[in-house]
């Protein structure tokens, strides 16, 4: 093949890629509406990696060396913390990349095998939250596995959950290396099979299975959205509440969480829904900057410290509510 043709076939797919992107944006506003329900209903088995560009989702990771000793040393503060130094030591090393997959709780809980995934999920998330729930008292209540295990398996809840996939070091670099003629549908040409859906798994209910699927693609990260009425007076309006963004200690800093973010942005863009509200501890400093600096949070007039004054200790909020406009 030429490279005028490759150049020419590569310009189509780019098309095609943006088309298919921003396919809804042509829809009529009742069509709009009742996408918006469907999948604020949770009921229909969707998938939302049908509404947004293919390439969000997989995430490479770059080909780096991650110390360890923050680990170990994260690993004597928690007693939860589940470590395996011979998987950390190698998972970073080599070139690897997360894939994404869909689900609702709704579906996902249909089956019992769906309870080592929900296990997962919780331990993650109370590695991450656990210390910072109960130090601020977190709604009166500090934690609880099985408030948290009740959010997680609600019906209301969709869930995009994170899979390692290794990679040898030579296919990377071979990504990495690859000519401007070549497409971006390319580069997944080039990378391993991951055709193993993990729903269809599930189905099987076959433990051995799901075992096997999450030891060869260990789950390290996740996040639970929902979408739900935005607060008075605009509970009118359908937004998107993103409840958590929960990553493993290894795999922070990596980029992983702002990949999350754009997949809602994305999202959020072409089925036309405007905003995006998280709730966020303050003392949780880290995450606070993550939200207000990285990805261009911004208090939300729902956040509990706009109705009281400022000198009012009585009224000091642990917690506020950020936001995140979406312009489609």
């Amino acid at each position: 093949m030429t490279i005028l043709k490759k150049k020419i076939e590569k310009k189509k797919e780019e098309k095609k890629r943006k088309s298919c992107t921003h396919s809804y944006n042509f829809k009529s506003r009742d069509e709009t509406d009742e996408l918006i329900q469907r999948l604020k209903r949770c009921k229909d088995n969707d998938n939302i990696f049908n509404y947004i560009d293919k390439e969000y989702k997989r995430y490479i990771i770059k080909n780096i060396n991650y110390n360890s000793q923050d680990i170990l040393i994260y690993k004597e503060k928690n007693e939860n913390y589940i470590y395996n130094e011979k998987d950390c030591s190698r998972s970073l090393v080599k070139s690897s990349f997360i894939f994404f997959e869909s689900i609702n709780s709704y579906e996902l809980k249909k089956y019992k095998s769906s309870s080592s995934i929900f296990n997962i999920l919780l331990n993650i998330t109370k590695i991450n939250m656990q210390k910072l729930y109960d130090e601020n008292n977190f709604l009166n209540k500090g934690w609880s596995d099985k408030e948290k295990l009740k959010e997680l398996k609600s019906d209301k809840s969709k869930l995009i959950l994170g899979f390692l996939k290794k990679e040898e070091a030579i296919e990377y670099n071979h990504v990495q290396n690859l000519s401007e003629e070549e497409t971006y549908d390319d580069k997944f040409c080039i990378t391993k099979n991951t055709n193993n859906n993990l729903v269809d798994i599930i189905k099987t209910n076959d433990k051995n299975q799901i075992e096997h699927f999450l030891k060869i693609n260990p789950l390290v990260c996740f996040v639970h959205f929902r979408f739900t009425s935005d607060y008075y007076p605009y509970q009118k309006n359908i937004i998107c509440y993103l409840y958590e963004i929960q990553i493993k200690k290894e795999y922070i800093k990596i980029g992983i969480g702002t990949h999350l973010i754009n997949i809602l942005v994305q999202l959020c863009k072409n089925i036309h829904i405007n905003k995006i509200l998280c709730t966020v501890i303050k003392s949780n400093y880290k995450a606070v900057a993550f939200y207000k600096n990285k990805c261009s949070f911004q208090i939300d007039e729902s956040s509990p410290d706009n109705f009281y004054s400022h000198t009012d200790q009585s009224h000091i909020c642990e917690y506020e509510i950020l936001k995140k406009d979406i312009f489609s």
